[in-house]
């Protein structure tokens, strides 16, 4: 056990620090001990993962979004619905659109519109057709 006295005469009390030593490594052992088994149970899981199935599902995800959409917009398109979204968010405080799809038989026509002002803009990527 040790003790320190202080310039203004205080007694400071800190323990058998060889006792502190001990107690300490023991919780580093602790944590150490805990992070093995950590990283034994995520090699575990690693070796598991097969890459194949995960990437089918992935897939099988992607077909299964595409099938339920309507419409899957061009880059192209995204970008130009998402200009006349943003200004007709601004200037309309408008955050409702409406997306007129028309089939030609080569490609789909997409028109945006805005139900606040009227303004109606195609924004069909013709290079995707």
């Amino acid at each position: 056990m040790g003790t320190l006295v202080t310039e203004d005469g205080r007694y400071i009390d800190f323990g058998d620090p060889e006792e502190n030593i001990r107690q300490k490594l023991e919780s580093i052992k602790k944590s150490v001990d805990s992070l093995v088994l950590d990283n034994k149970a995520l090699r575990s899981q690693i070796k598991g993962f097969n890459k194949d199935v995960a990437i089918k599902a992935k897939d099988d995800e992607i077909r299964s979004i595409y099938q339920r959409s309507i419409a899957v917009l061009s880059p192209v398109e995204y970008e130009r619905a998402k200009t006349f979204r943003e200004k007709h968010y601004q200037s309309c405080k408008n955050n409702r659109y409406i997306y007129d799809l028309e089939g030609t038989g080569i490609g789909t026509i997409v028109k945006i519109k805005c139900p606040v002002c009227g303004e109606e803009k195609d924004i069909t990527d013709l290079d995707s057709w």
